[in-house]
């Protein structure tokens, strides 16, 4: 009876083994900066308001009109707060004033311009720290479930060996069968158990983020991390092609669709919203990977105003 208890011995044994996975895997070696992304943001304000905010409600002088400035480019100088001087530049060229008041007027214009280049930068370069750090600590996870995997591996690969052995050398040397029999179920369980747990090989760690970008873009209310020049840009509906749906929609959209944030698109997992739209949390790899993606979307999206802002600098200066 003693010898038949050894199979469920062995199984408690492992199972308790199990249960304790920093003797099976050591956790990941993170620091608290890289957890907290304390580094990432900067306490200082992104735009000081030295120059004026967007106005979308601002009209379009004739003067700018007859000009030829393109549609696209008066609403780029409108939405960066630099109407006023490419209309008072546009008036200046019409009446033929002088070089020197009209270079003033451009350089004016290209100050702006040159405000919302720095707008764009900052914003980007906050959300590629938020994205690297979020690859960081998921590389960080995986590499611990990795050798995790090998050491448990290892295990069930050196127990059926053993038990192999053992379960032989008792067969020869005893004409009673039964104590090889157990060792050899004893041994295939305990060699099973560690088998069947690699698939379960599962890490997470906490990751805050009480700055949100994500949060900031999928609410589209209050905006700390994005200038006024940028919100505008990735939140106008009229500053899109179709001029029916912001880009700030389409990202939103197309996180939902990614599965980002649960399976059906219409009603994304509560649990996910607040995880990666919030404070932060507990996290997995895959989880983090999500938030890098959907972080690297919207740097995308936001670098795309470059190309605006060098279109309304091309036309200011060689209208």
């Amino acid at each position: 009876m003693l010898a038949m208890d050894l199979p469920v011995r062995s199984t408690c044994a492992v199972a308790l083994l199990l249960t304790t996975s920093c003797v099976l895997g050591p956790e990941p070696m993170l620091a608290r900066s890289l957890r907290e992304g304390t580094y990432c943001a900067s306490p200082l304000p992104l735009r000081p308001g030295a120059f004026p905010t967007p106005d979308v409600a601002s009209p379009t002088t004739h003067a700018v009109e007859v000009r030829g400035y393109t549609p696209r480019a008066i609403d780029t100088a409108r939405w960066i707060g630099a109407l006023d001087p490419l209309e008072r530049l546009a008036e200046a060229e019409a009446r033929g004033s002088p070089r020197a008041e009209t270079a003033d007027l451009r350089g004016q214009v290209n100050d702006v311009i040159a405000v919302a280049m720095l707008d764009v930068s900052s914003v980007v370069a906050n959300i590629e720290c938020e994205e690297g750090r979020a690859n960081h600590v998921a590389a960080e996870l995986r590499d611990a479930e990795e050798r995790q995997t090998r050491r448990l591996t290892a295990y069930s690969l050196v127990l059926s060996a053993g038990t192999a052995i053992a379960g032989g050398v008792l067969a020869i040397s005893e004409k009673n069968q039964t104590p090889a029999g157990v060792v050899g179920i004893g041994g295939g369980v305990a060699a099973g158990t560690f088998g069947v747990a690699t698939l379960q090989v599962h890490r997470t760690t906490t990751f805050r983020h009480p700055r949100d970008i994500l949060g900031q873009v999928w609410r589209g209310d209050a905006h700390s991390d994005f200038p006024e020049s940028v919100w505008a840009y990735l939140s106008r509906p009229e500053l899109t092609e179709n001029r029916e749906r912001s880009r700030r929609d389409y990202l939103v959209q197309g996180w939902k669709e990614s599965g980002w944030l649960g399976d059906d698109a219409a009603h994304p997992a509560p649990g996910l919203v607040a995880l990666h739209f919030g404070d932060g949390g507990t996290y997995d790899a895959d989880g983090l990977t999500h938030r890098a993606d959907m972080l690297s979307s919207v740097s995308e999206v936001a670098n795309l105003m470059s190309h605006d802002l060098q279109y309304l600098a091309s036309e200011a200066a060689y209208r």
